[in-house]
């Protein structure tokens, strides 16, 4: 498993040559681990860890040479500046989604290959030591290196930064898909069942596997399955989604109420849509209010009884 912490990007090229090394492990040390450098960085400069990397290799008899390790981290990732994009968590969910689909699809075409086989599945890393992290942004960089120096960057750039584009677009287009909605639980629920129908998958989402909250897991299945599917089929479904979403409210709002066949002015009635507007109210709350603040007068009998308790 990659143990990274907050400083992976000050240590992206030690790591990167850690990846090169496991890749080569047959040829170079069949015993090389992950963390055979970074889990000692403490204290260390970039360039004391280079020096020792350096007498590594020094002292393995093998066609590579610590060139090779250099060449590896400046040849095989991917620029920083064109993966600057990956900044808010709703574009870091989605593509570690994507990374994580990926690289179980080439753990599957790879199986004879060791040095792939020797991470996890779903990801090369714990992804407990993800749980609660305010930043998911080391872990998709880290993730992307991995997969470029593991697999093939020449393979892989070109597909990763394709869907990076089109995911920014849909982001863009839908800012919150699902607003219309409280975040209840038993609201919640019954969008998951909504999307369960539409086989959208959440059982190995990312944000339900680092456990974040449900209005996010729900979010980040959605996201994913929106982009890998026909637009015109996503728009439907979100069509559909408010249509029931307001039939269910309806439905909700008159439960165990009786329809009362009245009629009024036109005055009153406009009087009355301009109270239920101002109090953020529906005019069915604004004539329930408003009769229980009306006292009725007693029954003659009750008010005889009344007054004798009074006399006595």
């Amino acid at each position: 498993m990659i143990k990274i912490d907050d400083d992976y990007l000050g240590y992206r090229q030690i790591y990167a040559i850690e990846f090169y090394l496991l890749k080569n492990k047959i040829v170079i040390d069949q015993n090389f681990n992950i963390g055979h450098f970074t889990d000692n960085r403490k204290g260390k400069s970039n360039r004391d860890l280079l020096d020792e990397i350096k007498l590594y290799m020094s002292e393995r008899n093998t066609f590579l040479n610590f060139e090779n390790c250099l060449a590896c981290y400046k040849e095989n990732l991917i620029e920083i500046g064109k993966i600057k994009s990956l900044k808010s968590e709703r574009i870091l969910l989605i593509v570690m989604n994507y990374l994580m689909i990926f690289y179980n699809k080439k753990l599957k075409e790879n199986e004879s290959n060791h040095q792939i086989m020797t991470m996890s599945s779903y990801s090369p890393f714990d992804l407990d030591e993800m749980i609660g992290s305010d930043s998911l942004l080391k872990y998709v960089i880290c993730f992307i290196d991995y997969i470029c120096i593991m697999v093939s960057k020449s393979n892989f750039e070109f597909l990763f930064l394709d869907f990076l584009n089109k995911s920014m677009s849909y982001v863009d287009k839908y800012k919150d898909v699902f607003s219309f909605i409280n975040k209840t639980d038993d609201s919640l629920n019954w969008l998951i069942k909504r999307m369960v129908k539409e086989d959208v998958e959440v059982s190995r989402d990312i944000a339900l596997l680092i456990r974040n909250e449900k209005w996010k897991v729900i979010n980040s299945c959605f996201d994913y399955w929106a982009i890998t599917s026909n637009p015109k089929h996503v728009d439907y479904f979100l069509s559909r989604t408010r249509k029931a979403w307001s039939q269910k409210k309806f439905r909700d709002g008159v439960k165990g109420k009786e329809v009362l066949n009245t009629y009024i002015s036109k005055e009153s009635k406009l009087k009355l849509k301009k109270i239920a507007k101002l109090h953020n109210k529906n005019i069915n709350e604004i004539i329930e209010a408003m009769i229980d603040q009306i006292d009725l007068p007693e029954e003659p009998l009750k008010k005889l009884i009344l007054t004798a308790k009074k006399a006595n």
